[in-house]
């Protein structure tokens, strides 16, 4: 009997004494400030982007153009994250 409150009594010692280290970031880390949107992607060729249009129906025009790998057919529209 005092040997299993021995080790209930340890195990409960080390739950609470092993959460010591709080790694909150107070949000201004590195990735804090980027934003993505989803936009239709149109390409002018097989995989490659000229412009998109966001949600709130901008336009970004694309130069250089972007490669897509994924955008196969040329003269189409793709739903991506930007």
């Amino acid at each position: 009997m005092k040997r299993n409150f021995i080790i209930i009594g340890v195990l409960v010692m080390f739950t609470l004494l092993g959460c010591k280290d709080d790694n909150y970031d107070s949000g201004d880390g590195k990735y804090s400030y980027i934003k993505a949107d989803f936009v239709e992607a149109h390409t002018v060729s097989a995989k490659e982007i000229n412009y998109v249009i966001t949600d709130d129906g901008d336009s970004l025009a694309l130069s250089p153009h972007v490669s897509a790998d994924w955008a196969a057919k040329s003269d189409s529209d793709y739903r991506a994250l930007l």
